[in-house]
């Protein structure tokens, strides 16, 4: 597990973001399988790129998981599966960012 402090270098975020990005293309291989599964790696590397002041990818990576994991196919199933707060989470780092 990559865990990314708020005191991190800017060497440390670009790697974690890299890290983030590698993460998601294995996600796209289960995703099917283990609905929203990459709901949490996403809410990170939205974080992260917050942190790197790349404010409008980190907006889209937060946009991804209404759009892709929450609302997404097979959203009944997702809805019981994934926590509100992960929404919330979501939403309010997109707003931040």
């Amino acid at each position: 597990e990559l865990t990314v402090q708020e005191q991190s270098s800017a060497a440390d975020l670009q790697r974690a973001s890299l890290l983030f990005q590698q993460a998601l293309r294995y996600y796209k291989d289960v995703e099917d399988q283990v609905p929203g599964a990459s709901a949490l790696c996403r809410l990170e590397y939205g974080r992260v790129l917050t942190q790197l002041n790349q404010a409008q990818r980190a907006i889209d990576v937060f946009a991804e998981i209404e759009q892709r994991v929450w609302d997404g196919q097979d959203n009944a199933l997702k809805r019981r599966e994934l926590p509100p707060s992960l929404m919330v989470d979501a939403l309010t780092n997109k707003a931040d960012a």
